[in-house]
């Protein structure tokens, strides 16, 4: 490989082999047992633009076992079907804008959720996508945000970019937002995306690169999702969320 930022984002598939969507129109596959690599491109309807960031954030569906690409530098989703080897891109019957999510994960319902990144004309909008209907439902954030993290109460977490607010909390059942400091020092673009742990706590990575932050920041997300439909396939495994 040559060049810089060739791919973006790595999911794992049902077939156990890793996919990430490259420039262009390439996908690479690694396929961890024969420690082997292939750069290949998947029929379908996959734009070709020149750009490793046209998609940010993948997730592989706890429904259809399809993989799926957060929208950025493109006006669609891509879903990569691992038992056809296709990738076809879809907007789910609505509107996806420039640089729309940068974060997206599973939900207990098996629905898949993309947190908001940029605004058009100053309204912030994610995406509830229902795999197996092919429909989604758009919902209004109050800022910029990145990663997706289901937290154990069934709700997903991503943190504040480019905002006074920590972090910020999409609840999939009520369709309903709010966010919050939880009690610590806001940074203006401090953290990255977080992951959930074991213990039920999600880990959220700092920017390092000249914020003023130089921890983890731990949020505790206790409640009685972890009883709902799918959350056991959502949690460190296979299906787990993927963030930058």
């Amino acid at each position: 490989f040559s060049g810089s930022a060739q791919y973006n984002n790595a999911v794992v598939g049902k077939d156990n082999k890793i996919y990430c969507v490259g420039q262009a129109q390439s996908t690479l596959v690694i396929d961890p047992i024969s420690n082997s690599a292939v750069v290949t491109t998947l029929s379908g309807t996959m734009p070709n633009v020149n750009s490793a960031y046209k998609y940010i954030g993948a997730i592989r569906s706890v429904k259809n076992d399809k993989l799926y690409f957060g929208p950025y530098n493109s006006s669609n989703f891509l879903v990569i079907d691992t038992d056809t080897q296709t990738a076809n891109t879809q907007t789910f019957g609505t509107t996806v804008n420039s640089q729309n999510c940068q974060g997206i994960c599973n939900v207990p319902s098996g629905n898949i959720v993309a947190m908001p990144h940029n605004s058009t004309a100053s309204v912030f909008s994610g995406f509830q996508v229902d795999p197996v209907a092919n429909t989604a439902i758009r919902f209004t954030g109050a800022a910029k945000t990145i990663g997706a993290t289901l937290g154990t109460d069934g709700n997903v977490y991503a943190c504040g970019f480019q905002s006074t607010s920590i972090t910020f909390k999409y609840d999939p059942v009520a369709n309903a937002w709010s966010s919050n400091t939880y009690g610590a020092t806001s940074y203006n673009s401090g953290y990255w995306g977080g992951s959930l742990a074991y213990n039920g706590k999600i880990y959220f990575q700092p920017d390092l690169s000249g914020t003023g932050v130089n921890n983890m920041l731990v949020l505790s997300t206790n409640g009685t999702g972890n009883a709902q439909t799918n959350f056991a396939s959502t949690v460190q495994s296979a299906y787990t969320n993927q963030t930058q």
